[in-house]
C-alpha cells in the first residue's frame, strides 16, 4: 500500500481477502484499457522506488533531523 495506489498503478485487496482478489483479477482479465494503463503508470510511478532515489530521500531525512537538533541546542 506505500506503492500501489488503487486503481492508479494497481488494485489494492485486502490480505486473506480470496473473493477481492479474484474479483480484481477477473477485472484485470477483463479490460484490457484497464491493464495498459495501470502497466504504464506502474512503470512511471516504480522509477521513484530506484537506490538513488531512496539515498536521497535518507539524506534529506537525516539533515533535517541535524538541523532539528543543533536548533534545540
Amino acid at each position: 500500500p506505500e506503492i500501489i495506489i488503487d486503481g492508479r498503478n494497481g488494485l489494492l485487496v485486502a490480505p486473506g481477502d480470496v473473493d477481492a482478489l479474484a474479483n480484481a483479477l477477473r477485472k484485470l482479465i477483463k479490460d484490457k484499457e484497464l491493464r495498459e494503463r495501470l502497466g504504464r503508470a506502474g512503470q512511471v510511478d516504480a522509477r521513484r522506488f530506484n537506490v538513488d532515489s531512496a539515498i536521497r530521500q535518507f539524506e534529506g531525512l537525516y539533515m533535517d533531523l541535524i538541523n532539528d537538533t543543533s536548533r534545540r541546542q
